[in-house]
């Protein structure tokens, strides 16, 4: 809740955000969406901390019995996204993604 003249209060509420958001973004994002959050992947790496990453938390229909293989080319999809970015921003650090979890929901 911000008090007093909103205009004020935003302006000086939004410097505290940017400069939290300066180390390079957050540690976890749940992509929630149904079929498929593969639309949000790149925007979601883009937000994750740049000095230690984070997790992703993604969803997908998928036929149980293709869930591996949709977990590897999730994966790869990921890695390229990372060393895109990296490149990009111009980093020296080498991204490293790994699936820690596959569940049937």
């Amino acid at each position: 809740l911000w008090q007093g003249d909103c205009r004020q209060s935003i302006r000086s509420n939004m410097d505290s955000v940017i400069r939290k958001f300066d180390g390079g973004g957050v540690d976890r994002v749940s992509l929630g969406l149904l079929p498929s959050s593969e639309g949000g992947w790149s925007t979601a790496v883009s937000t994750l901390r740049r000095d230690r990453g984070g997790w992703l938390h993604i969803h997908g229909n998928v036929p149980t019995i293709e869930r591996y293989t949709w977990a590897h080319q999730a994966c790869q999809q990921f890695f390229q996204i990372v060393t895109d970015q990296q490149q990009h921003n111009q980093l020296r650090e080498k991204g490293i993604v790994i699936c820690h979890h596959i569940e049937r929901a």
